[in-house]
């Protein structure tokens, strides 16, 4: 029975809930690269002073193709920095409020498509109204003495980083959402077919209320999954009442 409901409600959220036509590309001229670069690269200051320091005091651009290497890791640490457990995000004591987010080797887009999946997600909050949703600010850093073309290898993504609770407290705050914030969620899954819907993405924030989606990655190898398979997995990590609720309001 409870299989059938499940099976009822991915199926009632895939056909009801009113899509926004929002297009999600990677830049495919040089024009579409510099229009993304003046409007994300992270602006001359403190951050950036900081960065650059770092970047070159440690020639951390040796080692900076692939996040999830002990050699690129180890680098970053004699640097000062700290990866928060088992991700390819790091932050640094001098950068207070922010993280650094690391890509992966062999990669051309994924790693900095956290730029415009983000920017998409924005635009249906903006378009829907929606009031319960965060997304952490984000910019493209240049990594020193590598090419200006925006591909993976030559920029690093900065975040804002948001407080709020760990993996295991976060699943159970998910289940006690309310409703509204639950559609909002739904909502922008729909409007961008966000594939990675995921507790370790989605952090609910102090008041308990409202989320924050800290990872906007535009993960590749599921990119042919469709708006109705993205929803079930979100819903997956829901409690029994909030799946009902949902399903009822569809």
């Amino acid at each position: 029975m409870l299989h059938k409901l499940f099976r009822l409600l991915v199926f009632t959220l895939a056909i009801t809930t009113p899509v926004l036509a929002i297009e999600i590309r990677t830049p495919e001229t040089q024009e579409d690269e510099q229009a993304i670069l003046d409007q994300y690269l992270l602006p001359d200051g403190e951050l950036k002073d900081t960065l650059d320091e770092l970047f070159t005091t440690y020639k951390l651009a040796q080692s900076f193709g692939n996040g999830t290497s002990v050699r690129t890791k180890d680098a970053f640490r004699k640097a000062g920095f700290k990866f928060l457990k088992g991700t390819r995000i790091t932050e640094h004591p001098l950068m207070p409020g922010w993280v650094v987010k690391l890509g992966r080797a062999n990669r051309v887009h994924q790693h900095v498509s956290r730029i415009w999946m983000a920017e998409a997600m924005r635009a249906v909050i903006q378009e829907h109204d929606l009031t319960h949703v965060k997304i952490p600010e984000k910019f493209l850093y240049h990594i020193p003495g590598t090419p200006q073309k925006l591909v993976d290898d030559n920029y690093a993504v900065i975040s804002e980083k948001v407080e709020c609770s760990n993996d295991r407290n976060n699943r159970a705050r998910l289940r006690q959402l309310p409703f509204q914030t639950l559609n909002e969620i739904v909502t922008i899954i729909k409007n961008v077919v966000y594939n990675d819907p995921s507790p370790s993405n989605i952090r609910v924030l102090g008041d308990g209320a409202t989320v924050a989606i800290i990872d906007t990655e535009i993960i590749h190898w599921k990119r042919g999954w469709d708006v109705a398979r993205c929803i079930k997995q979100f819903v997956t990590y829901l409690s029994l009442e909030q799946k009902v609720a949902i399903a009822k309001s569809r």
